[in-house]
């Protein structure tokens, strides 16, 4: 029940600024992220990079909640270092 896939979402996501939440190896290779976007913080993203030009998997994570909910409260009240989205 995953929704994924970059027009599967409203474009103005990917005019947005990102934070990244959380990386790590992916264990088929790459690297996969969970974003968020500063200026629509109403989901969180996975995302599966395998190099610095393969976007391989886009998907909403629904799994996060409460997570979510933080995140957003976090970017709205702007309590987070801006130096990072320089």
């Amino acid at each position: 029940n995953l929704k994924c896939g970059l027009n599967n979402f409203d474009k103005s996501y990917y005019k947005s600024k990102f934070l990244i939440l959380s990386a790590s190896d992916n264990d088929y290779g790459g690297v996969q992220a969970y974003i968020i976007f500063v200026d629509k913080p109403d989901k969180i993203f996975w995302a599966w990079v395998y190099n610095e030009s393969s976007l391989r998997v886009f998907c909403e994570d629904t799994s996060k909640g409460n997570v979510l909910n933080e995140v957003k409260s976090v970017i709205q009240d702007g309590d987070y270092p801006k130096s990072l989205l320089e």
